[in-house]
């Protein structure tokens, strides 16, 4: 297998954990449109991931992703635009708080898995940089850069 299709495989099936795999007809929960654009250095993360995470507090308010709930995702388009999935195609994200976990995987330099190119700064679950809430209604999150890796 090639390169460029592990790093294909790999794309689908971290989209596909991000997002789930079951699709229920019945007792689905609501979801409101949650969207914004997703840049670095001043330039689109085309192809970039953005899983929203369901969050709670600990009894020590620390941060806590919520058990038994799965996350919305996104894929960050051509002009950096992004809208949050979650049952269907931009069908939006659950209401509540929620941290944002961002992967922008490419195929690494003389082939092998494919590598994160923000070196894993905004997938690590104890060090979540963005916070948001969802609210009952439409949730613009504006723009989010990132430079070099680091958060602006």
């Amino acid at each position: 297998m090639s390169t460029k299709e592990v790093f294909w495989l790999l794309s689908f099936v971290w989209m596909a954990l991000a997002t789930g795999c079951s699709h229920q007809s019945e007792g689905r929960i609501a979801l409101y449109p949650v969207f914004g654009k997703l840049l670095i250095d001043g330039q689109p993360a085309v192809g970039a991931t953005i899983k929203f995470v369901p969050v709670g507090q600990d009894s020590k308010n620390n941060w806590i992703a919520t058990s038994g709930h799965r996350s919305a995702a996104a894929t960050v388009q051509s002009d950096g635009t992004f809208q949050a999935s979650y049952y269907d195609s931009n069908d939006g994200a659950p209401p509540g708080k929620h941290k944002l976990m961002i992967l922008w995987l490419t195929a690494s330099d003389g082939g092998g898995l494919p590598v994160d190119r923000l070196r894993g700064k905004y997938c690590d679950p104890k060090r979540f940089r963005y916070e948001i809430e969802v609210r009952e209604q439409e949730n613009p999150l504006g723009v989010i850069e990132l430079s070099g890796g680091e958060a602006r």
